[in-house]
């Protein structure tokens, strides 16, 4: 049973259903097992699953090789990065995820307990916090930096600081239909503190606070972000699969 409110779960619905090019009844209505959706706007494929519901869209010339290429298959089988580029090769540039999708949309008891280690502080990033966060986002990754998706300027952000020090970093972007898309990252010298949730964890007060709807997304593979999203209390509505076409992975390498 879902802890959502029933406007918040037909909002996140409706968000996804267009994403995949159905209605919101549809995809609420999805028998179990996989169910194929022509889309003739989604450059690649897009698989959604959720619990035993799994909804493919992708162009409609693509359905009937898909349909083929699923047919006898588990749908654990299908959900993997592996049975795209075994059974599908033809169609597989590159697969992203499986990602997981969480949310919420009010405060849980749990984040009463949570305070910033002695000598550190947690507060809303300002103008002044500019080359914190430029000196903070240089200690990332570049892939890293990218799946975070935080930027510093107009969105609201929060910080963990030791003194001047940016350790920890989330904040949102404010997405059609109310959702509120929280990214979230922690300077490598200052993991394994619970400094992730900290923030994470005020950046969804903040959303919540203009009635708006957390949702995080994480790759399942990222145990860390996994582990901040179950420690806030968050409720994994559903998970998804991007297979990006040979022929964007040929764009994208041609234009660098």
């Amino acid at each position: 049973m879902s802890e959502l409110r029933p406007k918040s779960l037909d909002t996140i619905l409706e968000w996804w259903a267009q994403e995949l090019g159905i209605s919101g009844a549809d995809l609420w209505a999805t028998h179990p097992g996989v169910t194929l959706s022509g889309n003739s706007l989604q450059p690649g494929i897009f698989a959604f699953r959720r619990g035993k519901f799994m909804r493919i869209a992708a162009a409609p010339w693509k359905l009937e090789n898909i349909r083929d290429g699923i047919v006898n298959k588990k749908l654990t089988t299908i959900f993997s990065k592996a049975f795209w580029r075994k059974y599908l090769p033809e169609m597989c540039g590159k697969v992203i995820g499986p990602a997981m999708l969480f949310y919420a949309d009010s405060a849980r008891d749990a984040w009463k307990s949570f305070a910033a280690p002695r000598g550190m502080m947690l507060r809303g990033l300002a103008a002044m916090d500019a080359r914190a966060f430029s000196e903070f986002a240089g200690a990332l990754t570049k892939k890293e930096y990218e799946h975070c998706g935080l930027e510093f300027g107009p969105h609201p952000m929060w910080g963990v600081f030791f003194k001047k020090q940016l350790l920890a970093v989330a904040g949102y972007d404010a997405w059609p239909g109310r959702i509120a898309h929280i990214g979230v990252a922690v300077h490598p010298d200052f993991r394994r503190k619970k400094l992730g949730r900290l923030v994470a964890m005020a950046a969804a007060r903040g959303a919540m606070a203009r009635r708006r709807i957390v949702q995080y997304r994480t790759h399942a593979d990222n145990t860390g972000s996994v582990e901040i999203a179950k420690a806030l209390g968050f409720e994994l509505f559903a998970e998804t699969i991007f297979v990006r076409p040979p022929e964007q992975i040929s764009s994208d390498a041609s234009a660098t």
